[in-house]
Order: C-alpha cells, then sequence, then structure tokens
C-alpha cells in the first residue's frame, strides 16, 4: 500500500531505507464476521517458501520479529477491520544476491471476530523504547511468548489449508464452510540501492508488468486475500452445501 493506506502501490519497486506497508485482507461476503490474522511470515528470493537464504517477518502465531531490529517493522493498530491487518516492514535485500528482489509469503489464517485472541491468535509488535511486546488487540500477555520463542505449535510448520465449519449450531445444511488458513506468496518486490540501478528500474516500473507478474494483481499492494482459495476450497469440500459469498 501507499503510506497512508489508501491506495495500491502501483509499482514493485522500493529502495533500500524505504518501508513496505502491507496490507492482508480476507472478503468475507455474507459470511460471519471472522478476524485475520498473519500468523507466520518468510522472505525468500524465489517463490518457495523453503528456499534459501531467507528471512523471518512474522514467527511464533503473530509475533513480527523483523522488530526487534528494524523499528519500522509493526503491526498497525488499531486495526481498520476485523478482516484487515496491517503491517510494515523495513525495506532489505538478501546480500551477495544480485537479483536484488524478494518474494514474500505468509501462512494467514481467520478466527470467528467474537473470538477473543490469544497466543495462538494474535498480532504482537516489539516496542524498542518499552523493550517489550504489545498486542494490536487482546490482553498484552498474550505477547509474552514472544520473547520466549514459543507459542504452541510452531507456527512455520507444514500444515495443509483445510476446510472447516465457522457457525451456530444449526442444521449441516445451514452451515457455512470456509477455509481456515492458507498460505499467500506475494512478488517479486524489486530492492534498489540509493545509487539507482536504471536498467532494472525500466524492467520493473510498467504496472501492467507487476500486475501479470502477481496474477492476482496484488502487485506490491501486498494486499493477501484468501477469497479465491477460499472459493476453490469450498468447491472441492464435497459436503458443503452453501459455498461462501464474496467479491473482490
Amino acid at each position: 500500500m501507499e503510506e497512508n493506506w489508501s491506495t495500491e502501490k502501483r509499482t514493485p519497486t522500493f529502495h533500500l531505507g524505504d518501508v513496505a506497508h502491507l496490507q492482508a485482507e480476507i472478503h468475507t461476503g455474507s459470511h460471519v464476521p471472522l478476524r485475520l490474522f498473519v500468523d507466520h511470515c518468510v522472505a525468500t528470493p524465489t517463490p518457495d517458501q523453503n528456499a534459501s537464504p531467507y528471512h523471518t517477518i512474522v514467527d511464533f502465531h503473530g509475533c513480527l520479529v523483523d522488530g526487534l531490529t528494524d523499528a519500522s517493522s509493526a503491526f498497525q493498530a488499531p486495526r481498520p477491520r476485523p478482516d484487515t491487518l496491517q503491517f510494515t516492514v523495513d525495506v532489505f535485500h538478501f546480500a551477495n544476491d544480485s537479483r536484488n528482489m524478494i518474494y514474500i509469503t505468509c501462512h494467514l489464517k481467520v478466527t470467528l471476530a467474537e473470538q477473543d485472541p490469544d497466543e495462538l491468535n494474535k498480532a504482537c509488535s516489539f516496542s524498542k523504547a518499552s523493550n517489550s511486546w504489545f498486542p494490536v488487540e487482546g490482553p498484552a500477555d498474550i505477547c509474552q511468548c514472544c520473547s520466549k520463542g514459543d507459542c504452541g505449535t510452531p507456527s512455520h510448520a507444514r500444515r495443509q489449508p483445510h476446510v472447516v465449519s465457522l457457525g451456530s449450531g444449526s442444521p449441516a445444511r445451514d452451515r457455512r464452510h470456509v477455509t481456515e488458513e492458507a498460505d499467500v506468496t506475494v512478488g517479486p518486490l524489486i530492492f534498489l540501492d540509493r545509487t539507482g540501478d536504471h536498467e532494472m528500474e525500466q524492467w520493473a516500473l510498467p504496472a501492467d508488468t507487476s500486475l501479470l507478474l502477481l496474477g492476482t494483481g496484488l502487485a506490491v499492494v501486498a494486499l493477501l486475500t484468501l477469497t479465491a482459495v477460499i472459493l476453490v476450497l469450498t468447491r472441492r469440500c464435497r459436503t458443503a452445501s452453501h459455498p461462501v459469498s464474496a467479491s473482490q
């Protein structure tokens, strides 16, 4: 997003020293209200989240660990809406990697909006001023595990998105099915030195090119949406009788 969070960033180009504004969002349509969390994020030089080198941005079920070294990296509070989560990350690139680009893969998940945040469902930032962690919402003690590096099941463990029912105790035919969690990748994001790399910059500037590269048109807007995943997996679920209605 642009710095004011109001519009999408038009190009995937950044310079070292910039701050990237990222927004994760789920379109719930007519579904019951949901709260979105960024469970884990890793930056890699290729779309493969298991590639090397890598840099962990968010870990331990919602701890923005990049903020331990970069003061600009933090979740934005308050949220604009429960189904949207915004965060900033200091721009960087991998040393000795001539590609000057990264992909960011985030594991997103949702809970019912009425469910209280806890150690497994949280958004915590680190404050260097107070040398402590604090949550976007919920009691402060849900972030204490960020300092220990142990908030339950490792958030980076390989898990397949699964379909669950989120609704009241109504009959099965009236229950809605939604993907509770999924991996979403954005990129490539192009990083240039302050001195400028004109050849790469000319390649990166066309908006149409960046949109094509990202397929979904999210580009460096980094609008990480679960909508498409929800629709696809819902259709695959033979037991689902009411597909989620969503719009993009």
